[in-house]
């Protein structure tokens, strides 16, 4: 018999007592050597990846103030509890990680002055809205205020550009929210497995059903959508800036500044929010952990965040984790920019230097995972995403989140990016021969990387398939979108194109940043572990998604808009070009 894989202390009776902290505990059981049957009953679970790992039990713990700032009387201290409790079970345990939060929250000058300047800024933006029609008439400073209106922002951000290559590829808009819906789903999981769970058994075969037996590799490869449309619109964009004769050195810096602070305007505003102690009031007393541990990156960890390089940080070391993937993006944005810049400056053949720089890329990526000798693909199995595995992994970061094993995916942007351009006036008549032709060959190479992330390898086999299987990913990803551009696709195209998409598409950005506090947010008022059973999965699912889309559409209309405006204000732009969409 083993002890309960969650347990929680009252909450309610902690709180009775404000100067007590509520504190989540990681606890690794301790098994005698002669204890045979607890031992196979722990190895039997540690070898199936679709249960959660039994070597370890979570505890909620009520601490005294006077045990919080020695970490090694807290660490004892816990211990102490946990065997206690665990005694009956002739069991010893270890407390390997302590994550606590103050029963009371204390309020300081910061947290004042933040929440003055938030409750300022949103009278603001309703005067502004509420006076738009007066004060665009006026100059001034009246006339800045009204560009704050939500009716503006809105009008700016859901302005669809009447341009050919963003009609030609409009169909990017519903990929990329159909991807934010897969990215939302799994992290559902994520958010589940650092909360309190009463009925695990039950969560497990849910997750089993869900990820492993419907969505397999699915979860892990989707983000590479991102950075292949990223890395496209890149590559049409400078190719543009070509052909108006405008590309120099002076140019690329510009670009890259202006997409450094398009990107960072609204970081910065989560970053000091997420150090504020008004965070806290976002989760409960089952699911704070990832909010606590947030808080504490932010605070003694931004720098990385700041400057776009904590991709190579484990999650646990990283303000508000999500933005790994804004980190790669702007390192693979510079690094094919450059490589854009020097194939036109020096007119290298097309095809010897694309085939050249993605066999490097890949080589590079296999090279990656033989020195950390790790498996082809970061799977997104239960035991892969519980909360040791996702905040304290090193493979999570190497297989999943460096910049050397994600360079390719973006270069299948880069080179249909290419096509695109020299073939967009090609005219293709659309029947069902063609449509079945490409239908097969986008779903079949997207099947065909999921199903190969599935096998199981080690050593050198395991990176040589690794150094692929993300590249047949997004090509197939970026013949879909190829082949919408020139017609095919039938009622699928339609979907993809629908004037929703495109609009939802273009508040993607905050909608990804404020997800997974949204998911969060849904269980705040449970004092108990939760029962998590498919009908309350879909529940929180439904909700998540829509929370995410409302505070990410906030967001977009009262930081980012106002912040771009900002910046094409005062940052030096290039001569205008034919721009293609908002997208980042």
């Amino acid at each position: 018999m083993l002890p309960p894989l969650y347990k929680m202390e009252n909450y309610t009776k902690c709180a009775e007592d404000p100067s007590n902290y509520y504190c989540s505990a990681h606890v690794r059981l301790i098994v005698p050597s002669t204890n045979l049957n607890t031992i196979n009953i722990i190895k039997n679970y540690s070898l199936d990846i679709t249960k959660f790992d039994r070597q370890f039990i979570y505890r909620t713990l009520c601490v005294p103030k006077m045990f919080i700032k020695d970490d090694f009387e807290l660490y004892s201290y816990s211990s102490n509890l946990v065997n206690q409790e665990i005694k009956s079970f002739q069991l010893g345990a270890k407390v390997e990680d302590m994550t606590c939060n103050k029963t009371q929250m204390e309020i300081n000058a910061f947290d004042i002055i933040c929440l003055v300047v938030v409750v300022l800024y949103n009278m603001l933006l309703i005067l502004a809205t509420y006076k738009e029609k007066t004060y665009e008439k006026e100059k001034g400073i009246k006339y800045a205020i009204s560009r704050l209106s939500f009716f503006h922002t809105w009008k700016l951000r859901s302005k669809i550009p009447n341009t050919t290559d963003f009609k030609n590829l409009i169909n990017m808009n519903g990929g990329r929210v159909f991807g934010m819906l897969i990215i939302i789903l799994i992290h559902i999981g994520v958010a589940i497995n650092t909360s309190f769970i009463s009925e695990p058994e039950i969560y497990e075969d849910v997750y089993h059903t869900v990820v492993d037996s419907i969505l397999g590799c699915l979860p892990v490869l989707i983000v590479l959508y991102f950075f292949l449309i990223s890395s496209w619109l890149l590559t049409i964009q400078v190719y543009n800036i070509h052909e108006k004769g405008q590309l120099s050195l002076k140019n690329v810096g510009i670009l890259i500044i202006n997409r450094y602070f398009r990107l960072n305007c609204t970081i910065v505003v989560f970053m000091i929010l997420s150090r504020t102690s008004w965070t806290t009031i976002i989760p409960g007393p089952a699911n704070f952990y990832s909010i606590i541990a947030n808080q504490k990156a932010c605070t003694e960890n931004w720098f990385p965040s700041l400057f776009f390089f904590v991709n190579f940080y484990q999650g646990a070391h990283i303000c508000n984790p999500v933005t790994w993937h804004v980190s790669v993006d702007f390192q693979l944005y510079v690094i094919n920019l450059f490589l854009l810049y020097i194939k036109l400056k020096f007119n290298f053949n097309t095809i010897k230097f694309c085939a050249t720089i993605l066999t490097f890329s890949m080589i590079l990526h296999g090279i990656t995972l033989q020195l950390f000798n790790t498996g082809p693909l970061y799977l997104a199995s239960l035991r892969y995403l519980e909360v040791r595995s996702i905040y304290h992994s090193l493979p999570y970061v190497v297989e999943y989140m460096s910049t050397s094993t994600l360079w390719s995916s973006s270069l299948i942007g880069v080179i249909f990016g290419i096509i695109y351009i020299k073939t967009k006036n090609l005219t293709i008549k659309p029947n069902t021969v063609l449509n079945i032709i490409w239908c097969s060959a986008s779903v079949g190479l997207i099947y065909l990387a999921i199903k190969m992330g599935s096998i199981k390898i080690n050593g050198t086999k395991a990176s040589l398939l690794g150094c692929i299987i993300r590249p047949i990913f997004s090509l197939g990803c970026a013949l879909g979108v190829y082949g919408m551009s020139h017609n095919l696709g039938g009622p699928i195209k339609k979907l993809m194109e629908l004037k929703l998409f495109v609009v939802l598409s273009n508040c993607l950005y905050c909608v990804y940043l404020v997800h997974f506090a949204s998911i969060l947010m849904i269980n705040r008022f449970s004092l108990e572990p939760i029962y998590f059973d498919v009908w309350k999965t879909f529940q929180d699912y439904t909700i998540s998604v829509i929370l995410s889309f409302l505070i990410g559409i906030y967001f977009t209309l009262a930081v980012e808009e106002p912040g771009n405006m900002i910046q094409k204000k005062i940052l030096p732009q290039i001569n205008k070009w034919e721009k293609i969409s908002k997208i980042k």
